[in-house]
């Protein structure tokens, strides 16, 4: 598939392939022509609700190409969150919270970006 990246946001797009499907497993390569300044948010990866994503990779291509690969595996409802270290209002008293499927989101790229980066001439 070939378009303008600008155009459309890498997330939206996901989402949109996954409101036709329920995988339990899936992964996404890109091909960024012309390097990381022509990728928008193509470059910034998905947070996708519902799925956690495993290492993120990037790999330069020759002439300042850019493929970046994400792959994601569904997280169950209802699973529960670690106990809190934190006294905060608002916790149930054993420290435990259920997270309900709408509102959980396992983030990778953004929140610790540990981006495995590959180079061809390795």
């Amino acid at each position: 598939m070939n378009f303008d990246p600008s155009s459309l946001v890498y997330s939206d797009v996901i989402r949109r392939v996954l409101a036709g499907f329920s995988p339990s497993d899936f992964s996404v390569a890109v091909t960024i022509f012309g390097g990381r300044g022509f990728a928008k948010s193509w470059a910034t990866g998905a947070d996708i609700d519902s799925y956690m994503c495993g290492d993120p990779v990037e790999q330069e291509l020759p002439g300042g190409g850019l493929l970046m690969y994400q792959s994601f595996t569904a997280v169950p409802s209802g699973s529960v969150s670690p106990r809190s270290t934190l006294q905060t209002d608002g916790w149930s008293s054993d420290g435990m919270e259920m997270a309900s499927n709408d509102e959980m989101c396992i983030g990778c790229w953004n929140a610790v970006k540990k981006v495995v980066k590959k180079d061809l001439d390795a």
